[in-house]
C-alpha cells in the first residue's frame, strides 16, 4: 500500500487527505483525531496547512475535497478547450489572480470531469 498524507486549505476549508496512489481513492478528515489510528503517524509532521488553489489541487487529485466543481474552462483562444490552470496561467497573474482572469469562464469543463486529463 502506498499512500499520500497531506494537510491543505484553500481558505474554505481545511482537511487531511490521504490518497492511496495505488488506486487513486482519496480520504479527507476535518480533525487530526478523525485519521484511523494506523496511519496517524504519517501526518503528525504536518502542523500547518499549506494552501491549495485550483490546478493544484488538480495535480494531486484533490479536487474532489476543495474544488469539486472543477476543472473549468480556460476562454483564451489558444486553448479553447483546455482546462483552466487558475494560479499557475500566465494570463491570470497579469490580472491580478485566477479569479479576475480575463478569460476565466466559470463554465466547467464536461470533457474532464470523468478524470481523464486533456491539458
Amino acid at each position: 500500500m502506498s499512500i499520500d498524507c497531506r494537510y491543505f486549505t484553500n481558505g474554505k476549508k481545511t482537511a487531511y487527505t490521504l490518497k492511496h496512489t495505488d488506486t487513486g481513492l482519496v480520504e479527507e478528515f476535518a480533525k487530526f483525531e478523525d485519521i484511523p489510528v494506523e496511519v496517524r503517524d504519517y501526518f503528525k509532521r504536518l502542523t500547518e496547512p499549506k494552501f491549495c488553489d485550483p490546478d493544484i489541487s488538480h495535480i494531486l487529485g484533490l479536487n474532489s475535497v476543495f474544488y469539486p466543481d472543477w476543472p473549468k474552462k480556460c476562454g483564451h483562444p489558444d486553448y479553447q478547450g483546455k482546462r483552466c490552470v487558475a494560479e499557475s496561467c500566465k494570463f491570470a497573474e497579469k490580472a491580478g489572480g485566477w479569479e479576475k482572469c480575463p478569460y476565466f469562464t466559470g463554465e466547467r469543463l464536461e470533457a474532464l470531469k470523468d478524470g481523464s486529463t486533456a491539458d
